[in-house]
């Protein structure tokens, strides 16, 4: 019988150095870092069991911590800059990834790749809205006028899906 992947073997020795080199005095570090790179070390874990297993959900969830994880170690940093308006828009962007990954996972659920482009679209967009490269409210008059486009886009997704059963 196969062993499983050891998360929590790898989470506490990841853990035990950082608490060792906190009390050695080498790397002091506050605990958002401490977290932070957990996140990351599990979601990149359950992502690369999920992946190389073509999970979908098991990649899905591992993109979404491990993205996650590095959006925190990014915002303990002082020379990235994310305002509080930035929040929002990089988890719609996480989960775009991550419908994407899913996709990539499973390779034959390419129906996630509709929620994984119209996510990663429309936080890179209201992303850069937040730091004055876009005006909100134009992006909110532009997906106004052509949402109509989502609906095509979904009954060509839904035609091609049903033509492959």
């Amino acid at each position: 019988m196969k062993r499983p992947f050891p998360i929590l073997g790898i989470t506490l020795i990841l853990l035990g150095i950082f608490l060792l080199l906190r009390e050695l005095n080498i790397f002091h570090f506050g605990w958002r870092i401490g977290f932070a790179s957990i996140l990351i070390a599990i979601g990149g874990s359950i992502f690369i069991k999920g992946f190389t297993h073509r999970h979908g959900g098991k990649a899905f969830f591992g993109t979404v911590v491990f993205l996650f994880g590095v959006y925190t170690l990014l915002r303990s940093f002082t020379f990235f800059i994310f305002y509080s308006s930035s929040s929002l828009p990089v988890l719609l962007i996480i989960f775009g990834f991550a419908f994407l990954t899913m996709t990539l996972a499973e390779r034959r659920s390419w129906i996630s790749l509709f929620p994984a482009f119209i996510l990663l679209g429309t936080g890179t967009l209201f992303f850069l809205s937040s730091y004055g490269y876009y005006d909100e409210d134009d992006i909110w008059n532009y997906l106004g006028t052509y949402w109509p486009v989502l609906l095509i886009f979904l009954g060509i997704i839904f035609i091609f899906s049903k033509n492959r059963n």
